[in-house]
């Protein structure tokens, strides 16, 4: 499904983001069954290390990768 945002305020970031998720998901089990690294988010909330400040409308990512 496609939809035109126009404007930034129309934007859900959160139901964004959970949608990015499920296809970067369903698209590496599918593409790359074997491949085991990648991000998961490990806080709701990000931090900007730049300004030294928290962001809500950011999230906190871990990489991890397992060797074979």
């Amino acid at each position: 499904m496609l939809r035109k945002i126009t404007k930034y305020s129309d934007l859900d970031e959160r139901k964004l983001m959970n949608i990015y998720s499920e296809s970067n998901i369903e698209n590496a089990e599918y593409f790359f069954p074997d491949e085991k690294c990648g991000f998961k988010i490990v806080s709701d909330i990000g931090y900007d290390y730049l300004s030294n400040e928290e962001c809500e409308s950011d999230y906190s990512l871990e990489y991890s990768y397992v060797a074979n």
